[in-house]
């Protein structure tokens, strides 16, 4: 299990207690062919899509998690699926150099994005469900590590300067986009401005970031060496705004993402190779 996704109800995956988080199966579906890289709920909380190395992209219902839609046209695996805030609208990154804008209500294909020099890794939307931010494993300034875009235009709006493979984004408060890559680098960038606002030398490699989607100051940030850190995020210093550490216990192999989970987000998860490690698997430092 290398990613996890609340239900906006965020109940559908993980429900806490006061001593630990106890899960119940509810389905398994086995439509894909291959391994299963994503999940995400839709914001309203009905429908599911996932994706995965057999480089196709599934929407369920979630009343019934019958298959709405299968999104193909990808040549290679898809890392990364992220609902517009309206849900109308769905945006696949796939490691063959390109991302694809979908209708979520037809399942057809939009427009797809190109002119990346490496896999595209994450996305995130704007509130207005009109514009998104990709990052790409590209380390030339022309190749788009970095891009701001237009739901209606196949051109970037904005390619920021930076100089390195970037491996996920996130959105912080007052339209900046913080995106890290695999040399201990936290960039910061000023949507309005449309240029660095701020970068930050970390001293721990990164897998992935995460805020809260409860409007609080805080954001996960997940170590390769098993450690998760909670930040304030209205400052990314890290040394100065660290909220809490903690650590997972047999973590495995492949720790790639870390969620919020419970009503409150009063729990983190993590997930790795057979595992789910729950607020009661963690330990504070």
């Amino acid at each position: 299990m290398t990613n996890l996704a609340p239900s906006p109800a965020r109940q559908q995956v993980a429900a806490p207690t006061k001593k630990q988080v106890q899960l119940t199966e509810k389905i398994s579906l086995k439509h894909h062919t291959d391994e299963v890289w994503d999940v995400c709920f839709s914001h309203n909380g009905m429908r599911l899509a996932s994706s995965g190395a057999d480089m196709t992209t599934i929407i369920y219902s979630v009343d019934t998690f019958e298959v709405l839609h299968s999104l193909e046209g990808h040549s290679a695996g898809i890392g990364s699926v992220s609902w517009s805030p309206d849900d109308s609208k769905i945006v696949t990154c796939s490691q063959d150099f390109t991302a694809t804008l979908w209708d979520t209500t037809t399942g057809k294909s939009l427009q797809t994005l190109t002119g990346f020099n490496g896999p595209v890794t994450s996305c995130v939307w704007l509130p207005s469900s009109q514009e998104f931010v990709t990052t790409a494993l590209s380390c030339l300034e022309s190749c788009m590590s970095l891009c701001l875009w237009s739901a209606s235009s196949t051109h970037p709006v904005c390619k920021f300067p930076v100089r390195a493979p970037l491996l996920g984004c996130v959105l912080l408060p007052d339209k900046k986009i913080a995106s890290f890559d695999n040399k201990r680098n936290v960039y910061v960038h000023d949507l309005d401005l449309k240029q660095q606002v701020e970068l930050r030398k970390v001293d721990m490699d990164l897998s992935s970031m995460c805020v809260s989607e409860l409007g609080k100051p805080h954001a996960l940030m997940l170590r390769n060496d098993g450690w998760i850190e909670m930040i304030d995020v209205r400052s990314m210093d890290m040394m100065t705004n660290m909220v809490k550490v903690f650590k997972m216990k047999n973590y495995g192999t492949f720790v790639i993402k870390a969620t919020f989970g419970g009503e409150d987000e009063e729990f983190v998860a993590s997930g790795s190779e057979g595992k789910f490690l729950p607020h009661g698997n963690l330990v504070r430092d």
